[in-house]
Order: C-alpha cells, then structure tokens, then sequence
C-alpha cells in the first residue's frame, strides 16, 4: 500500500541502516533530503519508490530530482526550510557570567573543560542508536499504540522506545507522526541515549510546518508546540554534555507559551548555566502553571518543577517565593497524592533553603552519606559517595513509587556525570526525578565538611 513518507522518516530510517540495501535510485526532495529504494513508477503526478518493502508515493511537486537506472531528471528546485515564526527570546536582563558565585548552589570545583568539538562531532555525527532500540523495533506482531502505563520502569522505557521508534515509521506522512517522532526523541532522552536522542529531537525540527498534527491524540494542536518541546531536548542534551554556549542557540525565534514550555526552556537554560535568561522563563513559568500533558495537574507539577529549577540555581530568596504559597496551605490542603508528593518535597527543598544549605561537593570529607525526600507514592532515600572532592555514586536505596519510569537508573548517572543534584528531570517521572534530587541535595548539604 502506497503512503507519503515525510522527510524526517527518511532521515531516521537512514540512520538506523533499516533501509533497503537498493541503493542505485534516488530521490531528492526539495528540501535537499534523499530517499533512497527502488523506482516503482513515476506517472500522474507522483513519484513512488520501494523502501524496506514498502511503497512511498510523492507528489513530484516535492521532488527536486529523480536519480534511477544511472539517469536523473530534474523537476523543482530546491527549497529552504522557513524558520517557525516566532517571537524571539528575550535578552536576559543582566550579562551571563558562565562561572557561577559561590552561592550558586552547583557543586565545586567546576567540572573539567569541556572539548566543544568533540561532542559537537558526536551529536551531529551518525546517531548512536542503542542496540536493544533495533531488536524491539524489529520484533514482529507490534501493538497498534504503545502500552502508556506500562512504562513503570527501565525495561519498559526501552520497550516503548522500541514502539515509538516502529510507529515513528509506519505512521509516516499521517496526521501523527510528528508526535511519534518527539516522543521517540523523548524516550531516547530518558534512557540517556544522548546522541540518538539529539538527532531525532533535530528530526522533528526540520518538519515542513505544513505537516499535519492530529490534536485528539495530545495537546499539542500545533506544529511549533511539537518543534519547541523537541529544542528543549536538544537543549537538554548540549547541558549534559557540557556544551552550554549553545543551548541558547536552540531556541533562537522560539518563544513558549504556557507555564509546561516555559519551564523545559528554563531547565535547559538553568543546566546551562544561563541563570539570568533562567530566571526569567520561571517567573514566566510560574504565573502560568498550565499546559502539562496531565491537564489537571498543571499548577502542582509545574510549580515543582520551578521550585526545583530555583533551588538548582542557589537562588534562596527565589526559591522561597516560588514554594512558599505552596508550602504555606499545608500537606492536608488537597486530598491528592500529586499535592501531598509534591508539598513533601518542596517542604523539604525550604528547609534547605532556610537554613542555607547548599552543596559545595570539593569541601566534603570523603564518605557515603544519606539524604532523604519523597517520591509520588512515600519517601525516597539515596546513599551518595564522595571521595577526593567528587561524588563517585549515587544509589537510590529506596524508593516506593510504582511508575519511577527511568528516573531510578538515570538520574544517578546524570547526578555523578554533572558532578552537581540539580539534573534535568525524566518526562513522565517528575515526582521521582525531583525526590531523587532533593534527597541528594540533602545528603550533600548535610555532609560533614573538611
């Protein structure tokens, strides 16, 4: 059965070697983008091609030129992707200093420089796919959606990565595919698969905005939601691997509209060390507490996030602010579990604040030493080992939520990779993600010190 295939397909399937090994047609579209296969016919306004099995139809509208049996014809000329248009982000109020005060809240000493072009070379390079991604992706009899809540844990993470990854690409040129394809990005994000992640997150970027969305199946009803959200990834990315300078770069003409965007720019912007530009997408973010994908959630969940962005930034005063008229109501204002997670952490977040704590990682004698937080469903207990002035492991040793998702394997090794608690959260797990954090910042901010 014939079907469009957008360009972003393509692209994946390239990378992950899961085309044809018919390699001597080509198509060019007039976005530059090559689909290679096995010309079937090109007659009444389409061109249709064979790729791993399958039949591609394009209206040669969108064909640049055609390359079959050692001769190529052209049709349009090549065109230029339109940049979403947008309002630009605002300049931050005062100049960045990329070296943190002392009362930053990040950890000492600063981690070791960064070589820019090596892991520019390695995110922009050939995606580094995870083996396990290929054996799901091609186990046979796939499920039509993939099993939404039974991403409770690691495994789970990976099977459905697995899923998003087959309907990324079977549901190519429909309605959906862009919200495939972001929730791939994401789910590689959160099995810390950097650069499979960074290259599909670009994928979805380079969307013709004229590709459908299909707004019954999430709430993003519009292309440039689906765009900004895979920025943040990116975003995300460039600050894990230390490569700050250029996360302000993903979202040039982007500006986000509710409180959920809002705060995934700030987390991005805070990992990056762009406290100022931060600071100002939370107070944005926390006047508009709407917009996260569980809708009845939104104020809860988002003001998390924000507190823990604050509290990330070594901003006491900020912080306190942002979870006062939160803590203020009491653990008993609402009967939900979500309240009652939520309060629990940001109560334990102002107790840090007030009593000025903050870890300083080189000052640490070295030891193992224990913090404490909550989770969605009972308190979190982590063991943090620090020698020679770096934290070495982080282990969760309890946790009682029954959907950690990835956060209990991830958040750890993005913990003692940045050398700082104040990591970006896992989507889907914020509960269990910002326990995590909260009960290391606590494990450091109590250690004894040399």
């Amino acid at each position: 059965m014939s079907r469009i295939t957008s360009l972003a397909s393509a692209f994946v399937l390239t990378a992950f070697s899961c085309v044809s090994t018919f390699a001597e047609d080509v198509i060019v579209l007039t976005n530059g983008i090559n689909v290679k296969g096995t010309i079937v016919s090109v007659e009444n306004g389409n061109a249709v091609i064979n790729t791993q099995g399958n039949e591609m139809t394009w209206p040669l509208s969108n064909v640049h030129k055609i390359t079959a049996g050692g001769e190529t014809k052209e049709y349009n000329p090549l065109k230029e992707v339109t940049p979403v248009e947008r309002k630009p982000v605002p300049p931050p109020e005062k100049t960045e200093t990329k070296t943190p005060p002392k009362s930053s809240g990040k950890t000492e000493p600063a981690p070791a420089k960064v070589d820019k072009q090596k892991v520019l070379a390695m995110l922009n390079g050939k995606p580094q796919y995870p083996s396990w991604l290929k054996e799901i992706s091609n186990t046979p009899n796939k499920p039509a959606e993939p099993f939404w809540t039974g991403r409770a844990s690691f495994a789970d993470m990976q099977q459905t990565a697995g899923q998003f990854f087959f309907l990324a690409n079977q549901r190519a040129g429909t309605p959906q595919h862009p919200y495939w394809l972001l929730q791939l990005a994401i789910a590689l994000a959160d099995t810390n698969n950097d650069s499979a992640a960074y290259y599909t997150a670009g994928q979805v970027g380079i969307l013709s905005e004229l590709n459908p969305i299909d707004s019954s199946i999430d709430p993003y009803n519009k292309y440039q939601d689906i765009k900004f959200v895979g920025s943040t990834v990116r975003g995300r990315i460039l600050a894990r691997n230390g490569v700050d300078d250029e996360v302000l770069q993903q979202f040039v003409g982007m500006l986000p509209t509710t409180g959920y965007e809002q705060a995934l720019m700030a987390e991005a912007l805070a990992m990056g060390g762009h406290s100022d530009a931060a600071k100002q997408m939370l107070e944005k973010a926390y006047a508009n507490r709407r917009g996260h994908i569980e809708s009845n959630w939104s104020d809860t969940m988002i003001g998390l996030r924000v507190v823990a962005i604050a509290r990330g930034l070594g901003d006491d005063v900020l912080t306190q602010k942002y979870s006062g008229p939160f803590v203020s109501q009491g653990y008993d204002a609402q009967k939900w579990p979500h309240w009652k997670a939520a309060w629990s952490i940001m109560k334990k977040i102002e107790d840090l604040c007030k009593a000025g704590k903050h870890p300083v990682v080189a000052k640490i004698k070295a030891g193992t030493y224990e913090g404490t937080s909550n989770g969605f469903d009972g308190p979190v207990k982590v063991a943090v080992t620090v020698a020679k002035g770096k934290i070495t492991a982080v282990k969760v040793v309890e946790v009682k939520d029954g959907r950690p998702r990835s956060a209990v394997e991830v958040i750890p090794v993005r913990i003692v990779q940045a050398q700082s608690p104040f990591v970006d959260a896992v989507t889907g797990a914020t509960m269990t993600s910002t326990g995590i954090v909260t009960a290391v910042d606590d494990a450091l901010s109590n250690a004894p010190q040399q």
